[in-house]
Order: C-alpha cells, then structure tokens, then sequence
C-alpha cells in the first residue's frame, strides 16, 4: 500500500474494495491509507471508512483525519462523516431522510362525507339554506374522537344519586 510505484498503487485502490471489511488488518490497513501523501489513495481510503466504521468510531476518525486534510473535496467528504446530522444537523437536515407527503390531488380535497350506519352527514350549504344545526342530525362519535358536549345527561345522573341518597336516608 506505501509502495512508490504509481502501477502499484493504482492495483491496491482497485484491490480496495475487494477485501475483507470486516478483518481488523484491512480496516486498520485503510485508515494508514486515508493518513497517506498520495491524494488518489487517501479519496480512495476515505471513500471505504464508512464501510469499515461505524457510529461514533467513523466520527472520531474522520474529524481526526479532517485536522490533517488539505485538500477541498476530501475535507468536504471528511466533514460530512465527522458530523452526525441527526444530533448536530438544522431541522432541515434532520428530516431531510423522512419521506415526503405525497400531493393530494385537488379532487379530493374537497370530498364528499360518508354516510355513517344511513345518517347522512350535514353539509354546509344545507346548514347555510335550512339553517339546520350541523349537531341536529351528527352521527354519534367514533372511538377516539371528541364527544361534543351535551348536558342532559349530567342533570339526569344528577337526579338518579339524589334519588338513592334519599333512599338510603329512610
């Protein structure tokens, strides 16, 4: 790998990729190879690091090697292996991996409401024409949604405990 010979070393990056990642000789052979003065063989070592490293090891790695690089487009890849965007990153970058929402065609933005068990839903133009109360004909909520409020039942459950205190009292 630090032989001279240009032949030589064009073999060892084709040879590179290769090897045996998980063999400590090889990963310790490649993180030499990053610290090299040859800038093809450091691209070429540098590219192979987050295949032989993970996690925290690749970014004490590479913002060691960051401190040694001279070149432009190996510092630039040192830094985006030395930064980890889920912690450091901008909101941006932190959800720039999440899939995107996909478009809701304008046809169905504004569609029609089920019918729930034959209770019809209320539009609004049928609230606006009859002046019809969209809680007149609701169907009853579902598991999970808000209830809307209705207060005949507390005065009833109100009057039922009335009534059995009244009983146990005689």
């Amino acid at each position: 790998m630090f032989d001279d010979d240009s032949g030589v070393r064009k073999n060892i990056i084709r040879t590179l990729k290769t090897l045996d990642m998980q063999n400590p000789r090889v990963a310790q052979l490649i993180q030499d190879g990053a610290r090299d003065r040859d800038p093809a063989l450091r691209k070429a070592c540098i590219d192979q690091l987050s295949i032989i490293l993970t996690g925290e090891k690749l970014r004490e790695v590479a913002a060691e090697l960051l401190r040694q690089e001279t070149r432009p487009e190996l510092r630039t890849r040192l830094e985006r292996l030395s930064r980890d965007v889920d912690w450091e990153g901008t909101e941006e970058e932190k959800n720039r991996s999440l899939a995107p929402l996909d478009k809701v065609p304008e046809e169905f933005s504004e569609m029609q409401l089920p019918e729930i068990d034959g209770i019809k839903p209320i539009t609004e133009e049928l609230v606006q024409k009859e002046g019809v109360s969209p809680t007149d004909n609701a169907a009853p909520p579902r598991s999970g949604e808000v209830e809307s409020i209705r207060e005949g039942h507390k005065e009833e459950s109100g009057r039922r405990a009335a009534r059995k205190q009244d009983e146990r009292d005689f």
